[in-house]
């Protein structure tokens, strides 16, 4: 863990601010675009948990 703070502290902030953007520009249009493909694996994941229940 102390590495961990060790690493962040010796990278300018200008620096993580850079790569948090690039971050929330990677993730934000994945979540957007995978958005049914997750609705749909949670309706077969539910169809799956009732038939458990039903038996």
């Amino acid at each position: 863990m102390n590495g961990i703070f060790e690493f962040l502290s010796n990278i300018d902030e200008a620096k993580l601010i850079i790569i948090g953007g690039m971050t929330l520009l990677t993730i934000i249009p994945l979540a957007i675009l995978l958005r049914p493909a997750i609705r749909e694996a949670i309706k077969i994941l539910r169809h799956f948990i009732d038939k458990d229940y039903k038996n």
